[in-house]
């Protein structure tokens, strides 16, 4: 996201994320040939991937409050795309930026 003009930038590098944290494991523990309860408390347990995880919740959470929102239907898999993005630059990141009736809302996770 473009935070001068509030623009959604859709050319730019993207990031991804898992709608539902069991896909995620799932497909961790058949990529890494393991068992998926191992994979799972292993996954939770790092403090690396288990921020990630978090994240991924709270971008679950966030897209369907933006589609609500902005009375989108939540069936449509990119009728959030121009309500949600993010900000990088070189100074550091910014992990969701929400628009909701014309304002945008920075939003960083820890």
């Amino acid at each position: 996201m473009n935070p001068s003009d509030k623009q959604i930038i859709m050319r730019k590098r993207r990031k991804y994320y898992f709608r539902d944290s069991f896909i995620h494991h799932a497909f961790k523990a058949w990529v890494l040939g393991l068992e998926p309860s191992e994979v799972s408390i292993h996954t939770v347990k790092d403090p690396t991937t288990g921020g990630m995880i978090v994240e991924n919740i709270i971008c679950e959470y966030l897209v369907r409050h933006v589609v609500v929102s902005n009375s989108r239907p939540l069936v449509d898999p990119q009728s959030h795309m121009p309500f949600i993005g993010y900000w990088r630059s070189r100074k550091g990141e910014v992990d969701f930026i929400i628009k909701l009736k014309n304002k945008c809302i920075p939003i960083e996770v820890k």
